[in-house]
């Protein structure tokens, strides 16, 4: 929570905002993804087109039952109660 005062600059849009166009390539994948890689293409500053790739792997699949000191709260953990009031 901030203390400080801000202030809110309105803005209109003069054109419509471009809409992204997807394309896929490749066979439709069926089943468990184990990799993905994914490529998006932006245009840059200066007329320039910038390219991401993101690749997503499954380094470990198992069906064992997952310990349950995952899911346990960390010692000295404390809930908040005034965290979600409204004024």
């Amino acid at each position: 929570m901030r203390t400080e005062p801000f202030y809110v600059i309105g803005t209109a849009l003069v054109f419509y905002p471009q809409l992204g166009r997807f394309h896929h390539t490749g066979p439709t994948p069926t089943g468990l993804i184990v990799k993905q890689t994914r490529t998006q293409k932006a245009a840059g500053k200066n007329g320039k087109n910038r390219t991401i790739t993101l690749e997503e792997k499954v380094e470990d699949l198992s069906d064992s039952p997952l310990n349950p000191s995952l899911f346990e709260l960390p010692s000295g953990f404390h809930e908040n109660p005034d965290l979600f009031k409204t004024k």
